[in-house]
């Protein structure tokens, strides 16, 4: 049962999924938990935090160095500002640019695609199953 529930291809299609938004409480959309979004964004940078410590296939791209640039310096660099110039509090401004720690959701990914291997039309079917759920919960 836990073996089929941390298959790759079964966490891929629950990443694609979860990431679709369709659970998180929005201010646009009554229906929803909430505080799971940003219980999702811990465990996206802490997935990520993870395998930038145990995977060295990150390491060898330029590309992921900016994406690690994008997801960590700019959200940090602007709490750092907001502080520096408004004495606005370090976590104040880490709360409020927290979505674009979601850049560092490529290294999850990245590493369930290469796991799992899917084929294009097992993608796409993950991908309309997020955007049913989504049309689903927009309807409540």
């Amino acid at each position: 049962m836990l073996q089929a529930l941390f298959n790759p291809r079964t966490l891929l299609c629950l990443l694609v999924v979860v990431n679709s938004g369709f659970v998180f409480l929005t201010d646009n959309k009554l229906a929803g938990l909430p505080y799971l979004r940003e219980l999702y964004l811990a465990g996206v940078v802490g997935a990520a935090v993870l395998l930038l410590a145990m995977w060295q296939r990150p390491w060898q791209s330029r590309a992921s160095m900016w994406i690690l640039f994008m997801g960590v310096a700019l959200p940090v660099m602007s709490a750092l500002f907001s502080w520096y110039h408004f004495e606005q509090p370090l976590f104040y401004g880490l709360l409020e640019e927290r979505r674009n720690f979601l850049y560092l959701l490529f290294f999850p990914a990245l590493y369930l695609m290469l796991k799992a291997q899917p084929t294009q039309e097992q993608l796409e079917r993950y991908f309309l199953m997020g955007g049913l759920a989504c049309v689903a919960v927009g309807f409540l």
